[in-house]
């Protein structure tokens, strides 16, 4: 078989590129762990941050099997919704310093597969900064099971779920679901 001779220069920018990505981008693992059971995994974030931009892939092992951990076991959509209010707060606070409807709160998730998805968001602070915010497996949990109802109720597939709170709503927090 006769193989061409690399180019060298596309060599060597590719890896300058490639050294200039590890320079740049972070990636944090977390694991939830059955709290019974320490040797047994629910659930794996992978945290990517690139650039100062998060972005968390949720993978579960098995569909719902985190719920009693997670404390959403059987709610309706209304309580998810709620639960949802507080999850928020949850990225923001860090941010902030203070639990506050000053600051606009935009969340994103894309299913990838029903076990996985991708999670990103971002605060627009008072003085118009974007803030990019790092989610986890709760975001992931909650905003999976509010996807999931949708759907049934409305017998429809969706692929991505958004959640936005917009700033001096008092707290009040809005969903768009986009079909699959």
């Amino acid at each position: 078989m006769n193989n061409p001779p690399i180019n060298k220069e596309i060599w060597t920018a590719l890896r300058q590129k490639w050294a200039t990505l590890d320079d740049i981008s972070k990636v944090e693992f977390t694991v939830l762990k059955d709290p019974e059971d320490e040797s047994r995994e629910l659930a794996i974030d992978v945290a990517q941050n690139i650039n100062g931009e998060w972005v968390v892939q949720t993978v579960q092992f098995q569909a719902q099997e985190a719920y009693p951990v997670i404390g959403i076991v059987d709610l309706t959509f209304e309580q998810l919704e709620s639960l949802a209010t507080q999850v928020v707060n949850t990225v923001t606070v860090p941010i902030t310093g203070q639990e506050t409807y000053d600051d606009e709160m935009h969340l994103v998730m894309k299913r990838i597969s029903p076990e996985t998805a991708e999670i990103y968001g971002y605060v627009i602070s008072k003085a118009g900064e974007k803030i990019s915010v790092r989610t986890n497996y709760q975001h992931y949990y909650v905003m999976n099971e509010i996807l999931e109802q949708k759907s049934k109720i409305m017998r429809e597939e969706y692929s991505e779920v958004q959640l936005h709170r917009k700033k001096d709503d008092c707290g009040r927090i809005y969903f768009q679901f986009i079909p699959a």
